[in-house]
């Protein structure tokens, strides 16, 4: 069971007409599950997954924060008297979980299969007498299990509240037709992160065959450090760039980088990056760079031309121009044993310090493409059906593709807004996540991440975990925290996620006024 609550946080986007959202202090709960989609305005929009809560935004821009269960409460069901028919409501567990300022309610129900049970639930302080009413419980029957869904919000931190689920049907109600429960809200108790004392230190300059414990003695890699740090460690990682770790952590740590990538603005009342000289960058590890530049992949992007592309679907009308008049032309990054997912994330910038532009991923699975139609078409699986795509499109005409090649490998294919050369750029590839965590007790501190599917993912045995002050640019999800369906499901619990900048640069398509 979830309760999402908004903590001061801001995200900015690419879209001239989308309003930037600074200090927003609303806290809210929806109970149970959640999806803010941090996507914004890419191509295709995922759906909810029902084991799935995702921090992001909206087009609006939205910070959030999810946090669980404080003193986590089960109501056993009533024994079961009388007898039970299709259409009679059958209650089960109550569950309720909380966080600063909300109360979440879980009442699992079997039977009622017309439909017509209702719910209604109340609450107050243990300490008063008096009960108030809350928004009505909503029924979620499609689901299995079947259960009443609900909030109490804009409570008190660290106070015990007590909840009564009142439910009603007209073919019967078998149990107790009155669940009552009680449950201490969070204690606002995250330390500041500038009085933690590192154990362990990642820098540019070390070496994972040191032992971490100074800064003389670094790791290299954040994977080192995922992977050997003991239990309950404190990593302080210094500037530069890293790449992702590849592996969960699944025993408590602290990720903090040495400087913050954000700072407060008290003029403006807003967060805002800091120098990027000073970051500890997170990326996949898949950057090409200008050509002459002297770096890795520098220049590895090859122009190709297709004549008259799917020639001549695209004119129902009978006009046809002259055959080898239609051109167009993709470039490709060829990786011959890289194999690369389609569902990634990539960003093109003129130096590796400005924040990546990001560019939306075209995929076969959101096409619909399996040997028929799609929204995007019966040809997008291939670079000239692909190239036909962005050449008609009306509004969004470019983007990048994954597609395999002969080698066994992958082929990037890309078109940037206004035909530019991607050899001109530094361009960062990335998929996967950056950080995964499956523990009690983890937080990451102060980075910037850029150009991931996930920033972080927080698996269904996270507890205690705090994601703050980070810099999240160009990922599809910035934190996504994931459940497990079950009877009982699994959740993450007490995961805070406050005061991070997250941006998404250039995804939006063209205005239309």
């Amino acid at each position: 069971m979830f309760a999402l609550v908004n903590r001061i946080a801001q995200l900015t986007t690419g879209h001239r007409a989308s309003p930037v959202l600074h200090n927003f202090l609303a806290r809210k709960a929806v109970g149970f599950l959640l999806l803010v989609s941090l996507l914004t305005g890419c191509a295709t929009i995922p759906t909810a997954q029902i084991n799935t809560a995702q921090i992001g935004a909206d087009r609006a821009g939205e910070a959030a924060q999810l946090a669980r269960r404080s003193s986590p409460q089960s109501i056993p069901p009533a024994t079961r008297q009388g007898q039970q028919t299709g259409d009679a409501l059958v209650p089960d567990r109550l569950e309720l979980a909380s966080t600063f300022n909300s109360i979440g309610v879980e009442l699992l129900y079997t039977g009622d299969a017309n439909g017509n049970a209702m719910a209604s639930l109340q609450f107050k302080k243990s300490s008063d007498e008096m009960w108030r009413d809350a928004l009505p419980p909503w029924q979620v029957s499609t689901a299995s299990p079947s259960a009443f869904y609900g909030s109490v919000l804009l409570v008190d931190p660290a106070t015990s509240y007590d909840l009564r689920v009142s439910l009603t049907d007209p073919d019967g109600v078998v149990g107790n037709e009155v669940l009552v429960g009680s449950i201490t809200t969070r204690v606002e108790d995250i330390v500041s992160s500038d009085i933690l004392v590192p154990s362990h230190y990642v820098r540019t300059t070390g070496d994972d065959k040191n032992d971490g414990t100074s800064e003389a003695t670094a790791w290299r890699t954040i994977k080192k450090a995922m992977t050997s740090a003991p239990s309950g460690a404190v990593v302080q990682v210094g500037p530069g760039f890293y790449a992702a770790t590849g592996t969960t952590r699944t025993t408590p740590l602290t990720l903090l980088a040495q400087n913050s990538a954000i700072s407060y603005d008290a003029s403006t009342y807003a967060w805002t990056p800091s120098d990027p000289a000073t970051h500890s960058v997170i990326q996949y590890g898949l950057v090409s760079s200008p050509s002459g530049s002297g770096e890795p992949n520098s220049g590895v992007w090859q122009p190709v031309t297709f004549t008259d592309p799917l020639y001549p679907n695209n004119y129902p009308d009978g006009v046809l121009p002259p055959p080898g008049s239609v051109q167009h032309t993709l470039w490709k990054w060829s990786l011959p044993t890289q194999k690369l997912q389609q569902h990634a994330q990539l960003g093109y910038a003129s130096s590796l310090g400005e924040f990546p532009q990001r560019i939306a991923t075209w995929s076969l699975p959101y096409s619909g493409y399996s040997g028929g139609g799609g929204n995007k078409g019966d040809q997008i699986n291939t670079p000239d059906g692909f190239a036909e795509k962005l050449y008609t499109n009306k509004i969004y005409n470019y983007g990048f593709m994954v597609l395999p090649n002969a080698s066994g490998g992958s082929d990037i294919w890309l078109r940037l807004p206004g035909d530019r050369d991607p050899n001109e750029f530094y361009l960062t590839f990335g998929q996967g996540a950056a950080f995964t965590f499956n523990t009690p007790e983890c937080r990451l501190s102060g980075f910037e991440v850029r150009n991931f599917q996930n920033g972080v993912r927080l698996g269904s045995t996270s507890d205690r975990c705090v994601v703050d002050h980070n810099l999240f640019s160009g990922n599809f999800k910035d934190v996504n925290i994931v459940g497990t369906a079950g009877q009982p499901s699994l959740y993450p619990g007490d995961i805070v996620v406050q005061y991070n900048l997250m941006r998404n640069d250039g995804i939006w398509s063209a205005d239309t006024v």
